[in-house]
């Protein structure tokens, strides 16, 4: 059966480039017009993850995959939209972005807007194994574009830990402070950071590339394979355990030095 397509209202502004910019925060008066089978669902879509070590992204991808035949295709201004009327719940951190996840993934469309900043908790597993473009505006938890296959993930706010954990491929930018253990175990792909990052900076790193403007913390390149790491401000200290790839630092190379 053919689904049906829920017009939304046209955002004010769409994606666009990497570089720093000012946004407006999210709109308290925003229409529900076409969102009612979203948001009944969302009031009784019921989660409860395993959270021992090692069961919660299993959890997440399981409960993620329930919901996504009952969620119905909108267009990305409607998704917008969604993003901002839902109302904080239970897990509502891991729920937000199973329903934001899976909406995007459904919709024809290609950009998105997604907004956080009024949100009690952040998101964790925003853009999981994401394949389109999204602007995020406001802050997110950890395990943002975990698992990035391809497309552009761009943060306005701050990030916890564990951004872009095993990315494929695609670009993500972010804002803010990005957190500890960026870019952990990825494989392909590219992470902007305008505003820095704390420490474990590219751990596991097998490839793909990590550029900061800001400064970051301690032990950058832990367990580093391959791929580069390029640091145009200050950092904490390179980790002594770094087995592959080049880290740069100010247009000079710092590992390996032969």
């Amino acid at each position: 059966m053919k689904q049906k397509i829920v017009p939304g209202v046209k955002a004010s502004s769409r994606f666009g480039r990497y570089a720093p910019e000012t946004e407006q925060p999210a709109r308290t008066l925003i229409s529900r017009e076409g969102l009612e089978e979203v948001l009944a669902l969302w009031a009784s879509f019921k989660v409860k993850l395993d959270s021992h070590d090692g069961l919660l992204q299993s959890s997440f991808v399981r409960y993620s995959g329930e919901l996504e035949p009952m969620l119905p295709a909108l267009d990305s201004d409607a998704i917008e939209r969604v993003s901002i009327v839902l109302e904080p719940l239970e897990n509502s951190e891991y729920k937000f972005a199973m329903f934001m996840n899976n909406l995007i993934d459904k919709s024809p469309d290609r950009d998105f807007i997604v907004h956080t900043t009024h949100l009690d908790a952040l998101p964790d597993y925003l853009c999981f194994a994401n394949r389109k473009r999204v602007k995020i505006i406001g802050d997110v938890g950890f395990f943002t574009a975990a698992e990035m296959v391809r497309g552009v993930v761009e943060i306005m706010g701050s990030c916890k830990s564990f951004t872009g954990v095993d990315m494929q491929g695609g670009v993500i930018a972010v804002r803010g402070n990005a957190g500890e253990s960026v870019g952990d175990d990825m494989n392909e792909g590219e992470i902007i950071l305008y505003g820095g990052a704390t420490k474990l900076l590219g751990t596991r790193m097998h490839g793909g590339s990590i550029l900061s403007h800001l400064p970051v913390g301690e032990d950058v390149g832990s367990r580093m394979e391959g791929g580069r790491i390029e640091l145009r401000s200050d950092y904490g200290s390179l980790a002594k355990d770094i087995e592959g790839g080049q880290i740069f630092h100010k247009g000079e190379r710092i590992y390996p030095l032969e």
